[in-house]
């Protein structure tokens, strides 16, 4: 077993033991250690543990390989609230609509796991992309797509067409704002 697998648990029982010294030896490890491959249970642990600072020190190494790290198999481990947590980020270097490709595979992997609706799991986690930034072309893609999956709300792809015909954010939680990997498009 190699010395990273031991830390995960060590982390646990750390927490469960209040030994904050420990806490911050097993950060400091995880961080050193941080690679494609265990980033995703990296950052599920700091949120599972609310380990504020932990998490921030983690998401500059997902936000600068996101799309090999959305790859992984431990992609698909994360829980709605960590995936949410990494998607509210501005430099997530991955495009929009690739993004969405990503969630989707997520959500599909988890409904099947999970035995729940796709449109369920998915819910929490879609509302951190930002349809607002696609093409009409894509947008189309995505709206033709869905009717037959439903795993974005209408009402958010109603939105994301409001955008792009106005050229304005109609609501003020609709993040209007381009990632790092975002893609430019013409509108």
């Amino acid at each position: 077993m190699h010395l990273g697998n031991q830390v995960m648990p060590l982390l646990s029982m750390a927490m469960e033991y209040g030994m904050e010294q420990l806490i911050k030896i097993c950060e400091k490890f995880i961080s050193s250690s941080i690679n494609i491959e265990n980033a995703c249970c990296s950052m599920q642990a700091a949120v599972t543990f609310g380990l504020d600072n932990f998490k921030r020190t983690l998401l500059p190494f997902i936000e600068q390989n996101t799309a090999e790290i959305f790859k992984t198999k431990s992609f698909n481990e994360l829980s709605e609230t960590t995936l949410s947590y990494i998607l509210q980020s501005d430099e997530l270097t991955m495009d929009e609509y690739d993004l969405m490709k990503a969630i989707k595979g997520w959500a599909v992997v988890n409904s099947v796991a999970l035995g729940r609706p796709l449109s369920e799991i998915s819910r929490t986690v879609v509302c951190n992309l930002r349809l607002s930034l696609l093409s009409a072309e894509e947008l189309a893609r995505l709206e033709t797509e869905n009717m037959k999956e439903h795993f974005i709300p209408v009402e958010q792809i109603s939105m994301a067409w409001k955008h792009l015909a106005l050229k304005t954010p109609l609501h003020s939680t609709l993040d209007t704002t381009p990632r790092k990997g975002t893609i430019p498009r013409k509108k």
